[in-house]
Order: structure tokens, then sequence, then C-alpha cells
């Protein structure tokens, strides 16, 4: 959750300047030219389907504007948007462990 509120984790744009194995702050999933935390967890294709069923079990259009307010109206949302963003970290977190011991 941390590095969904703060931006910094396995996002391109984050790691860039961080790390010598990221040649550009494009996102690997869909070419965006930004793969920051806004982008992946609300504009990025690859998780769109799942942000649809957040959106279907929280019952609200989830937004960068709108998430704290979802989260923080009911123990379920926080619950249910806390899955979402475990799962996509997770996710982005086992293809960079995969990234790097690949190129060593």
């Amino acid at each position: 959750m941390t590095q969904f509120l703060t931006g910094h984790g396995c996002f391109q744009t984050y790691l860039l300047p961080r790390s010598t194995r990221v040649e550009s702050s494009e996102c690997l999933s869909c070419g965006d030219p930004e793969d920051d935390a806004e982008h992946t967890f609300f504009r990025c294709g690859r998780w769109a389907g799942k942000l649809r069923e957040l959106e279907a079990t929280v019952g609200e259009d989830v937004t960068p504007e709108t998430v704290i307010s979802i989260m923080l109206s009911s123990r379920g949302k926080w619950a249910a948007v806390d899955r979402y963003v475990k799962e996509i970290m997770i996710t982005k977190q086992e293809e960079e462990f995969q990234r790097h011991t690949n190129a060593v």
C-alpha cells in the first residue's frame, strides 16, 4: 500500500534514476511513456479488467481523486482496494526480480 500511495516501487519512472538496469520510464506492459503509480493503477490497459472488478466491488469509479475517500468509507472498501494494490504490486515485483535475475 505504501508503494501505491507514495509511488516508490517497481515503477519505471521511480527506478530509472536509481538503477542501471532500467533504460526508460516506459511502461513494460503497454508502452505508455510514463510507468508511475497513477499510470499502473488507473490507466494501464494490462490492469483495466482488475480496475473494473474493483469498481464493481466498491460500487463506484475508482480514480486518483476518489480512491482515498473510497478506502476510508468502509473496511470492506479498504480491503478491496488493498487486495487490488497487493495483487498488482506482487506481480510487478516478481517481474522486476525476473528481469534482474535474467540480466545477471
